[in-house]
């Protein structure tokens, strides 16, 4: 857990490999592909749109829209099976790429931000998103699809091998591998990938971050006026300003009068600073859906699941504890101040210890069930 201001990163400027990155990290081949299945499962039925996670598909040198069966289905229990299968039914090369497939297995989520963490090192953060993609492909010298450019990668070998060459040489299975931007990412036959791509050019970020910020003050502008559902537009006849001596439009009047607006520039100013605590709770990875919130009972043991949590205050009242991306708010009184010394101190503690039974109690409890549904407490195993 957090609150410290995070540092620049430097991104790297030759390869560099991170031996048995992946396998520290819990990235493992077997639950990537199962992820990677779950994925393909609903493009099987036909092709989705503006959906995440994306999955896209080559075959016979052209991409498919509509796979179907070419997609991995649960007979494929490994990539080796799914390989077989495609090359037995006369498919000898394919490409397959499924972009933020993480968004649907919390633990493959976890793992992954494991590893951005000990890529990264300690009080590091990316300063803009990042994205996740699983790759996979055979029979093809080079894959189908272009990376983002301007973006180091940050590439995870689950199975196969990474051949960079040079220096380096090759990455095995278990390994992990820092790739400059101006370097595209090799694919090696029958090579399961996990790619994470991190904005590391100067220029990239600029424009990303000004359009990030643009984004925001727009839902800001949204939030205290909405729209009207008309057009703006000069009225008929024209008003004459008096201070400019032309016709004005009286709805982009007031929306630069708002953008003026003192009180506005202070919430965007929170808001950036809430963005950035979010970011960095998540390392930069789109938040995974949350688990629905489930009751606890009194005798379950829970432990402070720190390495996602970034704790800053609000206000005097409140605390914003943004967890694995979303956010969460605690009220500052002496009931919570004394649940979250417990936590911070270490071991596990019985829900009803930290809830205890006050007249806070059942907002205590409320609160420690939407923090583990968030992943900011673990069950204690040996509760």
């Amino acid at each position: 857990m957090s609150t410290a201001t995070t540092a620049a990163w430097t991104p790297p400027q030759t390869s560099v490999r991170l031996p048995s990155a992946a396998v520290a990290a819990g990235l493992r081949a077997g639950d990537a592909w199962r992820c990677l299945r779950t994925a393909c499962a609903p493009f099987r039925e036909g092709t989705r749109f503006q959906a995440l996670p994306d999955v896209r598909f080559w075959g016979d040198g052209a991409r498919q829209r509509a796979p179907g069966a070419r997609l991995p289905g649960v007979g494929d229990r490994t990539a080796t099976v799914y390989r077989a299968r495609l090359q037995a039914a006369g498919l000898s090369s394919f490409a397959l790429r499924v972009d933020e497939p993480l968004l649907a297995d919390a633990p493959l989520w976890q793992a992954a931000r494991a590893l951005l963490s000990d890529a990264f090192g300690a009080n590091r953060a990316p300063v803009l998103r990042v994205s996740a993609a699983l790759t996979l492909c055979s029979g093809v010298e080079r894959p189908p699809w272009t990376w983002r450019a301007g973006h180091a990668r940050l590439v995870a070998v689950l199975q196969g091998r990474l051949r960079i060459g040079g220096e380096v040489g090759d990455v095995s299975a278990g390994d992990a591998a820092w790739l400059p931007a101006r370097m595209a990412v090799p694919q090696d036959p029958g090579a399961l990938l996990l790619v994470l791509s991190i904005a590391a050019d100067p220029a990239t970020i600029r424009s990303a971050t000004r359009v990030a910020a643009e984004d925001l003050l727009l839902r800001l502008l949204e939030r205290r006026r909405p729209d009207p559902g008309t057009v703006a537009m000069l009225p008929s006849p024209p008003a004459i300003d008096g201070a400019c001596g032309v016709a004005t439009i009286p709805a982009l009047r007031a929306l630069a009068q708002a953008l003026a607006a003192a009180p506005l520039h202070a919430t965007l100013a929170e808001a950036v600073a809430l963005d950035a605590a979010l970011r960095t709770s998540s390392l930069g990875l789109t938040p995974r859906p949350p688990q629905a919130p489930a009751p606890l009972r009194d005798g379950a043991r829970l432990r402070l699941c720190a390495q996602g949590i970034v704790r800053q205050r609000l206000d005097d009242a409140r605390w914003l504890f943004a967890v694995n991306g979303h956010p969460l708010i605690a009220d500052d009184r002496a009931g919570w101040r004394r649940l979250w010394a417990r936590l911070c101190e270490g071991g596990a503690w019985r829900v009803d210890a930290l809830a205890g039974r006050g007249r806070d109690a059942a907002a205590l409890r409320a609160w420690l069930v939407a923090l583990h549904a968030l992943g900011g407490l673990c069950a204690d195993d040996a509760g």
